[in-house]
């Protein structure tokens, strides 16, 4: 494939559903905030389902919770694969609408970003996660336009830093 270290995947096609190819970067940006919808559907029937407390009461005590006759470890297995079927889903839909694919796509700094965008909107909340998200795409997008200079180079430089007194 030619990438880095050969890993890299080029030329992935548009995302096509029944037929009609999301080609422009809005039919795209169309597509990906209905499967957001979708997910945050799916994830208010989970947070009003049993399987929330049981998740919890075996994140929290997991021998309480297999005291009470709760399948501890079907519960772990279930939201492992509840979570790894979003995060592929996601990086698929990531896949289709960058066109190309490789180590570098999800690196340390991604983790890091995802991390901080779930602080700022608030650990028990997805919603929070949302507006976290929504808050650090914005700000990370103005300060990257801005034309404000801090000693000498661009506020863009200073990103991390910025970012790290966020999270503090």
């Amino acid at each position: 494939t030619r990438g880095e270290g050969g890993g890299e995947i080029a030329g992935i096609r548009p995302l096509s559903v029944f037929g009609y190819e999301f080609t422009t970067r809005f039919d795209t940006f169309k597509m990906l905030l209905f499967a957001l919808g979708v997910a945050m559907v799916f994830a208010v029937f989970v947070e009003r389902s049993p399987v929330r407390r049981e998740s919890i009461a075996n994140r929290d005590s997991p021998v309480v919770a297999r005291t009470l006759g709760l399948p501890a470890l079907r519960i772990r297995i279930s939201m492992f694969m509840l979570g790894s079927f979003f995060a592929a889903v996601a990086g698929a839909l990531n896949a289709h609408s960058e066109g190309t694919l490789g180590p570098t796509s999800f690196g340390v700094d991604l983790g890091l970003f995802i991390f901080l965008m779930v602080i700022l909107g608030g650990l028990g909340s997805f919603w929070g996660a949302i507006l976290g998200a929504w808050f650090f795409v914005y700000v990370r997008y103005q300060i990257s336009i801005s034309k404000t200079e801090v000693f000498g180079d661009p506020l863009s430089a200073y990103l991390p830093a910025i970012f790290g007194i966020v999270l503090i």
